[in-house]
């Protein structure tokens, strides 16, 4: 069976979304965790990747606005 989630996506999601992205890189490039949860946190990466993708194809969101990561001094603020 297939069904169909509908998710509203704006700015706000997006600024968090590449927040939430950038820490988990932040995680899987601190060699800290165990090769399990780092395949697990590259699918949820994926899974981001995904999202922002259909975003910009299907949605016509800017990938200006969808794709690149937040700064350091923005994610501080």
């Amino acid at each position: 069976m297939t069904k169909k989630l509908v998710i509203e996506v704006n700015e706000e999601f997006f600024k968090n979304l590449k927040k939430q992205k950038a820490q988990i890189i932040e995680i899987l490039s601190s060699d800290s965790i165990s090769s399990e949860k780092t395949s697990e946190l590259e699918g949820v990466l994926n899974f981001f990747d995904y999202i922002q993708d259909q975003a910009v194809d299907e949605l016509g969101f800017e990938k200006k606005l969808v794709f690149n990561l937040e700064s350091e001094n923005e994610q501080s603020s």
